[in-house]
């Protein structure tokens, strides 16, 4: 079977991709731009060709889906496409991480709310980009007028 995972430690891009995680754990806070872990990759110690970097940054961002969140132009993309990381090639900048990690009281939290939203993710890795993207897609597929209506009441809008 195929799959993506993390490098066992001694291998020669182990260093590469603790770079990546590291840079994934610093935006727990707040987002950060992708063009600055290119940017990170692409000096000293590594030194790596933009050829290479988004191969190593999918694969990471692929192993990390459950808790790291990317957005373009400041809204959350909930899948990674084809179309998506083809922009995220050509326009990195425009590109943000944010981690959520969610631990403890709060993961059953999470995963109560998720069996309320008809979520089918399993309990111990409930989070809130899992959460999130059944939203994100039952939004997107409001009609045009559902989602821009102002003919409703403030509770019903919010």
């Amino acid at each position: 079977m195929w799959g993506f995972s993390e490098p066992k430690r001694g291998h020669s891009v182990f260093r590469v991709w603790q770079e990546i995680v590291r840079f994934f754990a610093e935006c727990e806070e707040h987002r950060k731009p992708v063009s600055e872990l290119i940017g990170r990759l692409q000096e000293v110690p590594f030194g790596m060709k933009m050829g290479v970097i988004p191969i190593f940054f999918i694969a990471a961002l692929l192993v990390h889906d459950a808790e790291v969140a990317l957005y373009e132009d400041g809204i959350f993309t909930p899948e990674l496409t084809v179309e998506s990381v083809e922009r995220l090639l050509r326009i990195p900048h425009k590109f943000e991480l944010r981690r959520y990690r969610v631990e403890g009281i709060r993961r059953e939290v999470f995963s109560q709310i998720a069996g309320i939203l008809g979520s089918t993710m399993d309990a111990s890795r409930a989070n809130l980009v899992d959460l999130m993207r059944p939203l994100y897609r039952f939004f997107h597929q409001l009609p045009h007028f559902s989602r821009q209506t102002k003919r409703l009441s403030a509770t019903t809008l919010a």
